[in-house]
């Protein structure tokens, strides 16, 4: 992953505003900006560089946005902007249509088209988080991505809600995926957005090129297990039922991993179990509780898996992270 940051904090009034123009026309799409308050613009973007699309990680006051038809004309990227609110709103108007959306849910928009938009971020805002993906990188037909217009999608349901959260995770841990993990986290983030523009301008899942499907259905599969690991009911048949997929099908897409669902299950269960284990503040909580929250209720199958995993006992492990803060 390549990181680059950009700030205007050492710039003031005028020259502010010429400095995020010429940041957006290089990094972005060319637009006109103009503060809300009229006194400069001070703010910071991170862009994480994933390969195939980009993050942007940004700090704005409340301004007004002018794409024109004459900057469309001059230089078109050819990209569309999934804006993530994460305070305050955000209205778009494209084409004949304008959209205002509320903090939790994305709006998309294209720079292939004129447009207006208008940030306002409350006070107590954290930073907006925006994606940006080639149109010829998603596997949608021509339809449902043309023409320009906004489009809403729910960041609280669905897959809206699983591209929301893992695009938050990705800003939140930046340092820790830097300089590895590109082509994966870049893959991972287009097949979200693949989903979520289909379910949004009406692609039903099943019509999208195979390779696509799966790669949708995969990554939501993931996120359900993340999401359920404390359910000791859960189970590949299970999962494959709440996916409307047959088992068989469940393990296809899997194929190609390093691990059977039931073994990514199992796995994820045992490091969220030595998580705990390692938490000063759960000292006091027995082994066997530990590991029935992540779902293993029998404490003999757990300890074998634990130290089969790990190479020694739960235990042995929480002695050896917490010493003499262990409650006996």
């Amino acid at each position: 992953m390549i990181i680059s940051e950009f700030s205007s904090g050492h710039l003031t009034g005028d020259d502010q505003i010429a400095y995020w123009e010429d940041v957006g026309a290089r990094s972005a799409m060319a637009a006109r900006l103009t503060p809300v308050a009229g006194d400069g613009l001070t703010a910071h973007c991170r862009i994480l560089d994933l390969g195939r699309l980009q993050v942007f990680v940004q700090s704005y006051p409340a301004l007004s946005a002018h794409r024109s038809a004459t900057m469309v004309r001059q230089s078109d990227p050819e990209v569309l902007h999934l804006w993530l609110t994460a305070g305050g709103g955000l209205s778009i108007s494209q084409g004949r249509e304008e959209l205002t959306v509320a903090e939790g849910d994305f709006v998309v928009y294209d720079s292939s088209g004129p447009l207006r938009g208008r940030h306002t971020p409350s006070e107590q805002a954290g930073a907006s988080l925006m994606i940006q993906v080639p149109r010829a990188e998603l596997p949608l037909p021509p339809a449902a991505l043309g023409p320009a217009r906004p489009t809403r999608i729910c960041g609280r349901t669905g897959v809206g809600a699983l591209l929301g959260s893992h695009v938050r995770e990705l800003a939140s841990r930046t340092e820790e995926f830097a300089g590895s993990g590109s082509p994966f986290l870049g893959d991972a983030t287009l097949s979200l957005v693949t989903g979520a523009l289909a379910r949004t301008r009406g692609v039903e899942t099943r019509r999208l090129p195979e390779p696509a499907r799966q790669s949708v259905l995969r990554e939501c599969v993931k996120r359900f297990i993340g999401n359920h690991l404390g359910d000791p009911e859960l189970t590949p048949a299970r999962i494959a039922a709440a996916h409307h997929i047959s088992l068989r099908y469940l393990h296809k897409l899997f194929e190609d991993e390093d691990h059977t669902v039931a073994d990514r299950i199992r796995t994820l269960r045992l490091r969220m179990i030595r998580h705990d284990l390692s938490d000063p503040a759960l000292a006091a909580r027995p082994v066997y509780r530990v590991a029935a929250r992540w779902g293993l209720t029998d404490p003999t199958y757990a300890s074998k898996a634990f130290r089969a995993t790990f190479g020694l006992t739960p235990s042995e492990h929480r002695r050896r992270v917490l010493g003499s803060r262990v409650v006996r």
